[in-house]
């Protein structure tokens, strides 16, 4: 009788735990956004040193946007999306090496369109658009290995040790109907599928992936307003950005059968939502999202979470009040304590490039490489 009574008890624990994990995993936080409180991004309010880091201008080394950068002890990493290379400098900007041989070859690669930088192997994942399949390299430029070409395309990617998520937004033979898929290591069968959609009237190019210092990667859907933590093979909501009634309705969107279908919904009307940018710490979460319609100006905005206390800020200005120089609000890069902004040289008047080239001992034009600004946090 005792070993039925334990046997019960055992089960109802079990069943208890399961719920409550069901619970903790289905939590999330709901960030209601108003943009009519939207204030200017005060250096002060946040940060309490500046450190500026000007990345080095030389040949085979030009940078025309920077899509993705990863920071080290050693090294920053920039991936250039639109120039499709991977520049390696190192902490005080001077320019190292290029990752990867762009060309026709064998072991060269034409166009990178995402790429991801594992920290505890200290390799780097690049998915190569035209072949399809994902190159490795170390951080002296060695091509390590290439996979198998995939089974099917994708627009961005983030490696776990559950396999390879996949933003794809192809349909026919090479597209699988769903925003978000977990693809084993071979990049051949398909493992998960998550957020199935008609048809992708707002795909997005850019990454939809992003992984905090710690490790924890988020996925963000062009087609909805929850940013969601990947855990496993599991999706899990971590956040919604909810604009109320302005919210673009993405339920509808998902139905969509053309993009003329699309257009109708969201013209003339300023809806609230392309979530893009996202950026994580132990603190804050951070994101960009903008108006949308036709015919109409649009307003693109700037969020920081501190989901610790519960507190949101909208910002809006392009660039920080309360520096010396037009400090981006745009994030490039979020650690635990530091984040990373650039330095827009293009607005820069003649006497301020003559002075930041003096402090910083290099001759700055509207036209040479980003300027990096690491802004220290506060201890909140």
């Amino acid at each position: 009788m005792k070993s039925i009574y334990f046997l019960f008890g055992t089960v109802c624990l079990f069943m208890i735990c399961v719920q409550c994990k069901k619970k903790a995993m289905s939590a999330y936080d709901n960030i209601a956004i108003h943009v009519q409180e939207a204030t200017a991004l005060d250096y002060r309010t946040y940060f309490d040193s500046t450190i500026i880091v000007p990345l080095e201008t030389t040949e085979g080394a030009f940078i025309r946007e920077i899509s993705k950068l990863y920071i080290t002890e050693d090294h920053i990493l920039v991936f250039d999306s639109e120039g499709t290379k991977l520049l390696l400098f190192d902490r005080e900007g001077h320019f190292i090496r290029q990752i990867g041989v762009q060309g026709e070859g064998p072991e060269e690669y034409r166009l990178f369109n995402d790429v991801q930088f594992d920290r505890t192997m200290s390799v780097i994942y690049a998915h190569e658009r035209f072949s399809n399949c994902i190159y490795t390299y170390d951080l002296s430029g060695h091509l390590i290995g290439k996979t198998p070409k995939a089974s099917i395309f994708f627009n961005s990617f983030y490696k776990t040790d559950s396999g390879y998520w996949v933003y794809s937004c192809f349909p026919g033979k090479m597209g699988t109907g769903y925003n978000l898929t977990l693809l084993d290591h071979d990049l051949k069968t398909v493992k998960r599928t998550f957020f199935p959609q008609k048809k992708f009237v707002n795909a997005v190019f850019s990454s939809t992936f992003s992984e905090s210092e710690d490790g924890r990667a988020f996925f963000i859907s062009p087609s909805s307003n929850i940013i969601h933590e990947l855990v496993g093979d599991s999706v899990v909501p971590f956040v919604k950005a909810d604009f109320g009634e302005k919210t673009i309705p993405y339920r509808f969107v998902t139905e969509i059968e053309d993009s003329k279908e699309y257009d109708n919904l969201i013209a003339d009307r300023k809806y609230l939502g392309n979530i893009s940018n996202f950026k994580v710490n132990r603190r804050f979460c951070f994101f960009s999202f903008s108006e949308t319609g036709y015919g109409i100006p649009l307003a693109t905005y700037n969020c920081y979470y501190n989901y610790q206390a519960k507190q949101t800020c909208i910002y809006r200005n392009p660039y920080m009040e309360s520096i010396n120089y037009p400090v981006s609000t745009t994030l490039l890069y979020a650690s635990n304590d530091v984040l990373v902004y650039a330095l827009n040289l293009s607005v820069l008047t003649n006497n301020s490039y003559a002075d930041i080239s003096k402090k910083l001992g290099t001759d700055l034009q509207f036209d040479s490489n980003p300027v990096l600004t690491f802004l220290h946090l506060k201890d909140f």
